[in-house]
Protein backbone atom coordinates (compact mmCIF):
# COMPACT_ATOMS: atom_id res chain seq x y z
CA UNK A 1 0.00 0.00 0.00
CA UNK A 2 1.21 3.48 -0.82
CA UNK A 3 2.27 5.18 2.47
CA UNK A 4 0.62 8.43 1.39
CA UNK A 5 -2.70 6.64 0.70
CA UNK A 6 -5.55 7.94 2.82
CA UNK A 7 -8.56 5.70 3.36
CA UNK A 8 -11.28 8.34 2.95
CA UNK A 9 -13.99 6.12 4.45
CA UNK A 10 -11.91 5.72 7.63
CA UNK A 11 -11.17 9.45 7.78
CA UNK A 12 -14.87 10.25 7.41
CA UNK A 13 -15.64 7.76 10.20
CA UNK A 14 -13.04 9.36 12.49
CA UNK A 15 -14.38 12.89 12.00
CA UNK A 16 -18.07 11.91 12.05
CA UNK A 17 -20.22 13.47 14.74
CA UNK A 18 -21.02 10.01 16.14
CA UNK A 19 -17.35 9.02 16.48
CA UNK A 20 -16.37 12.34 18.03
CA UNK A 21 -19.27 12.17 20.51
CA UNK A 22 -18.20 8.65 21.55
CA UNK A 23 -14.56 9.74 21.79
CA UNK A 24 -15.53 12.73 23.95
CA UNK A 25 -17.39 10.38 26.35
CA UNK A 26 -14.24 8.24 26.69
CA UNK A 27 -11.90 11.20 27.17
CA UNK A 28 -14.23 12.84 29.71
CA UNK A 29 -14.67 9.60 31.67
CA UNK A 30 -10.87 9.31 32.08
CA UNK A 31 -10.78 12.68 33.91
CA UNK A 32 -7.20 13.15 32.81
CA UNK A 33 -4.88 16.07 33.36
CA UNK A 34 -4.33 18.71 30.68
CA UNK A 35 -1.99 17.73 27.88
CA UNK A 36 0.83 19.61 26.22
CA UNK A 37 -1.63 22.33 25.15
CA UNK A 38 -2.71 22.91 28.80
CA UNK A 39 -6.41 22.49 27.86
CA UNK A 40 -8.34 20.78 30.66
CA UNK A 41 -11.35 18.51 30.22
CA UNK A 42 -13.53 21.34 31.55
CA UNK A 43 -12.06 23.90 29.14
CA UNK A 44 -12.12 21.69 26.08
CA UNK A 45 -15.72 22.20 24.88
CA UNK A 46 -15.40 25.99 24.87
CA UNK A 47 -11.92 25.79 23.32
CA UNK A 48 -12.62 22.97 20.86
CA UNK A 49 -16.02 23.79 19.37
CA UNK A 50 -14.85 26.90 17.49
CA UNK A 51 -11.73 25.06 16.24
CA UNK A 52 -13.35 21.73 15.36
CA UNK A 53 -14.36 22.64 11.79
CA UNK A 54 -10.77 23.65 11.00
CA UNK A 55 -9.31 20.53 12.64
CA UNK A 56 -11.87 18.31 10.89
CA UNK A 57 -10.99 19.79 7.49
CA UNK A 58 -7.27 19.40 8.19
CA UNK A 59 -7.77 15.73 9.14
CA UNK A 60 -9.82 15.16 5.98
CA UNK A 61 -7.12 16.81 3.84
CA UNK A 62 -4.33 14.84 5.53
CA UNK A 63 -2.58 18.01 6.71
CA UNK A 64 -3.42 18.01 10.43
CA UNK A 65 -0.22 18.70 12.39
CA UNK A 66 -0.62 18.05 16.13
CA UNK A 67 1.74 19.55 18.68
CA UNK A 68 4.57 17.23 19.77
CA UNK A 69 3.77 15.15 22.84
CA UNK A 70 5.32 16.16 26.15
CA UNK A 71 7.08 13.36 28.02
CA UNK A 72 6.63 13.18 31.79
CA UNK A 73 7.97 10.73 34.34
CA UNK A 74 5.51 8.99 36.67
CA UNK A 75 7.14 7.47 39.79
CA UNK A 76 6.52 3.75 40.32
CA UNK A 77 5.83 2.31 43.78
CA UNK A 78 8.58 -0.24 43.17
CA UNK A 79 11.08 2.48 42.28
CA UNK A 80 12.03 3.91 38.95
CA UNK A 81 9.71 5.81 36.67
CA UNK A 82 7.21 5.17 33.92
CA UNK A 83 7.35 7.50 30.92
CA UNK A 84 4.04 8.97 29.82
CA UNK A 85 3.34 11.03 26.70
CA UNK A 86 0.94 13.94 27.08
CA UNK A 87 -0.82 14.91 23.88
CA UNK A 88 -2.84 17.96 22.90
CA UNK A 89 -6.60 17.77 23.50
CA UNK A 90 -7.67 17.78 19.85
CA UNK A 91 -5.27 14.95 18.98
CA UNK A 92 -6.44 12.86 21.91
CA UNK A 93 -10.05 13.27 20.87
CA UNK A 94 -9.22 12.38 17.26
CA UNK A 95 -7.25 9.30 18.36
CA UNK A 96 -10.11 8.08 20.54
CA UNK A 97 -12.48 8.49 17.58
CA UNK A 98 -10.38 6.27 15.33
Amino acid sequence: MNPSYIDLASVEHIVSNTSIAEAWKKVRSNKGAPGVDKISIGQFPKWGRPKWKIIKNQVRAGIYQPMPARRVEIPKESGGVRLLGLFEASLLLTLWAS
